[in-house]
């Protein structure tokens, strides 16, 4: 982990794509994750709670 590492994009979740915008959700078992724009209907219909 490099000092600059918060500046590379973050992978989703589910398809592991990298991407700047990322939304975050809260899974079932409470751990936060990071989900792409494209998974986020995907995390949605799974019910999991959007974190602001």
């Amino acid at each position: 982990m490099g000092l600059f590492s918060f500046f590379r994009p973050k992978k989703c979740h589910f398809c592991k794509k990298k991407q700047k915008n990322m939304a975050t959700y809260k899974s079932d078992d409470g751990t936060t994750i990071n989900v792409c724009h494209l998974c986020r209907e995907y995390a949605e219909r799974r019910a999991m709670q959007r974190v602001k």
